[in-house]
């Protein structure tokens, strides 16, 4: 784990510890819960996103088309290899 610093108003902290108490957990474990909880919802979010569904649709033998992107939208000119 990585120890981080944050600065809560006064009501922030009270209101938190307060929580975290009733929940029987600490302020830390309090926190990490509810980032993990932040993060799956943004993934399960991401994974209902229909461009999602695209991916790994098209298989393509050419492994350079990173690196030479402009010659396969605009031409041979100019391409590697």
């Amino acid at each position: 784990m990585t120890r981080t610093q944050i600065l809560l108003e006064p009501w922030q902290h009270k209101f938190l510890c307060a929580l975290a108490r009733k929940s029987g957990v600490s302020l830390s474990g309090l926190i990490r819960q509810w980032v993990e909880e932040r993060a799956a919802s943004l993934k399960a979010d991401r994974r209902q996103d229909s461009l999602f569904e695209l991916a790994g649709m098209v298989c393509d033998k050419a492994g350079d088309v990173s690196e030479n992107v402009d010659a396969y939208l605009y031409g041979r000119k100019g391409r590697r290899g």
